[in-house]
């Protein structure tokens, strides 16, 4: 029986360095990886919160485009007297005054008449009264049309809260004939608001086009 053990003999110094390069590249990998771990979770956290940025200005670009595609209703005693009469000088462009179509005002024929405010010698000089159309109810897929002196001024269009604008070249004492043709009632009837706005003066007149009618307007700048 031998009762002496052979010692293991001791590593050598190559072997020693190897075994040490080896545990401090495992260190290193383990690090690297949890390096990149924690990067991971904080690009996606990043994008989450890209992806949450985004989503809230779009709601909150949706919002605003709606308010004000939609304007709200107007109401007090200037707006009453509008719908009482359907005429105003007072209520501004695009002006809503019924939340829908169920009651609104009749069609009319109007005389719209403005002073020039010309000397005697300018009175064949054109002037520009701008018109601006729009629904002053629900927009519905109402369509008209815009003819002067019985010829068309526009295409058909249909009319919404913004309002659409058209110049008319106005002589002083030559009236000028203007027609709202309504080509498509969407429903409800063809409820528009017409605006003629000169220097510093304008009128509005809230009104219905009969389909396949119109509405006349008759223009005239006096001196």
């Amino acid at each position: 029986m031998n009762f002496f053990k052979k010692n293991k003999p001791a590593p050598s110094e190559a072997q020693y360095k190897h075994t040490q390069q080896d545990s401090q590249t495992r260190r290193q990998q383990d690090k690297n990886s949890h390096r990149e771990q924690a990067e991971g979770k904080a690009v996606k956290k990043r994008n989450l919160f890209s992806v949450l940025g985004f989503i809230a200005l779009g709601v909150l670009g949706a919002t605003f485009y709606l308010a004000d595609s939609v304007p709200l209703v107007a109401t007090g005693q200037e707006a009453a007297s509008a719908l009482n009469t359907g005429v105003s000088e007072t209520l501004g462009a695009g002006v809503r005054l019924l939340e829908n179509d169920g009651k609104q005002l009749p069609g009319r024929d109007y005389n719209v008449t403005f002073r020039s405010g010309n000397d005697a010698g300018d009175e064949q000089e054109k002037h520009s009264v701008e018109l601006l159309v729009w629904d002053y109810a629900a927009v519905d897929g109402d369509y008209v049309q815009i003819l002067k002196d019985h010829s068309a001024l526009s295409d058909a269009f249909m009319i919404k809260h913004a309002p659409q604008r058209f110049q008319l070249n106005v002589t002083p004492g030559v009236p000028v004939t203007l027609q709202i043709k309504g080509v498509r009632d969407g429903g409800g009837g063809i409820t528009y608001a017409a605006m003629f706005h000169y220097k510093q003066h304008h009128i509005t007149f809230y009104n219905q086009a009969p389909e396949a009618g119109s509405n006349t307007y008759t223009v005239n700048l006096i001196p």
